[in-house]
């Protein structure tokens, strides 16, 4: 910066005074020769500068500071260190800049104290944009794709999307935050609400200083849409206590079974990209997984200091199937939704699935009990266990889920006799029998000479409707009693009317303590307990 070399400016220097100089710090200069230095700014030459360092310059003529920076132009400043500074036409834009209190019109000049005045420009409404499925006018899914962008001076911190046309205010907890972007954008998933209707979806954004965007919106409308259905076993084929196979007994006739009761067979789309849609449960399935072998914090993407260093492999998280971006790891009632207990070895439709391994696949869920497992099911006979996190196993991941709450644990109590599932509209008896049903056939004709609640049609659940009501994040499934009635205790098992696929003199099991779905011998005469089902959707 060029210093006016006046007497008193001299007289400063000379007596070590800083007074005549501002806010200008002459640090460690190290010349004894004063006539050299004011030479040296007077010329433009920088060698004497070396030292001075201007920190947070105080004057309070700009018009004077901005004189001195277009006397000396650039050169004069190379060794003046005014942090960051590039600027070379100082003429009147950076005074004109300080003045105003705009930043942006300063380059890269740093103004040690500086406080901006608050940013006060929403995200440009006019950029802000939002569309639906890439522009389709229909749509059969409540689950849809919003492409949203916005773009903001400061960066883009976050987006709310609603049916609703009411910006919530910037604190709300329901903001979707993102990473700051001054140009952001990003497809996003986003649920319908149910009923058939055009559907507006509005969508704002906001800053880091809390400002709000106008909204931009787009519609699509719900045409036939069918609320998700609890999916069947698979199970066609009916067997005796021995394993052999029989005539499927009609529903009203002695041993009616799972395969007496075709409800909401499975159905799959394969959708041409890589993805397979059930068309039960409305849920989006990975065609082939990549065969490899994962511990369950790598499925699910958890830090571990051992195991998943730092996060560094999330099999779900960066799948990009399809080109979708929120694959997730499925819970333990999704992943058996897609188990064909007609078959084993593996025991799923390969049309849809293929490759898969006659194995274990992890669930995103940690056994309550036990936070160092965690759930998984076997692709070779359907069961469903759980065993160490540490422990390799096979993944397959899914997206969507929101459609309906068919594996909800939402019950309504009718009176002291049944409880009623919301998601399913299947009826349960809340109090089972009371003593164990020895043998398998036992537990089916229980069931069927049952009248309870004015009704006459109760029925054996099969495996998929009696797992709807085991809660998979307590301990000891205590959130059921409040339902239920366990006669038997804690570590009940409870018969279903689902042949074992792999040896047909078995049945499945389910223990009703914690949600392990097992197989016992039908002959057994010590046997598991019986809770009756009718209805369903």
């Amino acid at each position: 910066m060029l210093v006016d070399c006046r007497i008193n400016t001299v007289k400063g220097i000379t007596s070590g005074a800083t007074e005549a100089l501002g806010d200008i710090e002459m640090t460690g200069y190290g010349s004894n020769n004063l006539d050299d230095m004011v030479k040296g700014i007077s010329s433009g030459a920088t060698g004497a500068l070396d030292d001075i360092t201007m920190k947070g310059y105080g004057a309070n003529d700009i018009n004077g500071m901005s004189d001195m920076i277009k006397a000396g132009v650039k050169e004069k400043l190379d060794d003046i260190e005014m942090p960051g500074y590039i600027y070379n036409d100082s003429d009147t834009t950076l005074a004109d800049a300080i003045d105003s209190g705009v930043t942006t019109e300063l380059g890269e000049i740093v103004i040690d104290g500086y406080i901006a005045p608050p940013d006060t420009t929403a995200p440009t409404p006019s950029n802000a944009s939002i569309e639906i499925n890439n522009g389709d006018s229909t749509t059969n899914l409540l689950t849809v794709t919003l492409s949203i962008s916005a773009s903001d001076e400061t960066g883009v911190t976050g987006y709310f999307a609603s049916e609703t046309n009411s910006a919530p205010d910037a604190t709300a907890d329901i903001w979707k935050d993102v990473s700051s972007d001054t140009s952001y954008s990003d497809n996003v998933t986003f649920y319908l609400s149910i009923n058939n209707a055009v559907k507006t979806v509005y969508v704002w954004f906001k800053d880091a200083a809390g400002n709000i965007s106008a909204s931009s919106s787009d519609s699509i409308t719900l045409i036939d849409w069918i609320a998700p259905k609890l999916p069947d076993t698979g199970q066609t084929t009916c067997y005796d206590r021995a394993g052999t196979v029989i005539t499927c007994p009609a529903a009203d006739q002695s041993l009616a079974q799972d395969g007496t009761y075709p409800r909401n067979p499975q159905s799959f789309t394969d959708n041409g990209d890589e993805t397979i849609t059930d068309n039960n449960t409305k849920l989006m399935w990975q065609k082939e997984e990549d065969n490899t072998g994962y511990n369950w914090y790598q499925a699910t993407g958890t830090v571990h200091t051992t195991y998943n260093v730092g996060g560094a492999i999330d099999v779900c998280g960066n799948l990009t199937t399809g080109g979708y971006n929120d694959w997730r790891l499925p819970n333990p009632k999704e992943l058996k939704s897609i188990v064909d207990h007609e078959i084993y070895n593996p025991s799923i439709n390969q049309t849809y699935f293929p490759n898969t391994s006659s194995s274990d696949y992890w669930s995103a869920t940690t056994k309550a009990s036990s936070t160092s497992f965690a759930w998984r099911v076997s692709f070779g006979s359907g069961s469903v266990i759980s065993y160490y996190k540490s422990s390799d196993y096979y993944v397959r991941c899914v997206r969507g889920g929101s459609e309906s709450d068919i594996w909800s644990l939402v019950f309504s109590v009718i009176g002291d006799e049944v409880a009623n599932h919301v998601g399913t509209n299947l009826m349960w008896q809340k109090r089972p029998e009371t003593d164990e049903v020895p043998q398998w056939e036992n537990a089916i004709k229980y069931c069927d000479a049952l009248i309870l609640g004015g009704y006459k049609d109760w029925r054996l659940p099969n495996v998929n409707e009696l797992q709807t009501t085991i809660d998979y994040t307590t301990a000891l499934n205590f959130d059921l009693y409040l339902y239920f009635i366990n006669v038997g205790g804690h570590d009940s098992t409870l018969w279903t009317s689902t042949t074992y696929a792999p040896s047909k003199q078995f049945a499945y099991v389910l223990d009703a303590r914690n949600g392990y779905v097992m197989y016992g011998k039908k002959g057994y005469d010590s046997g598991s307990y019986v809770r009756c089902v009718r209805g369903g959707q």
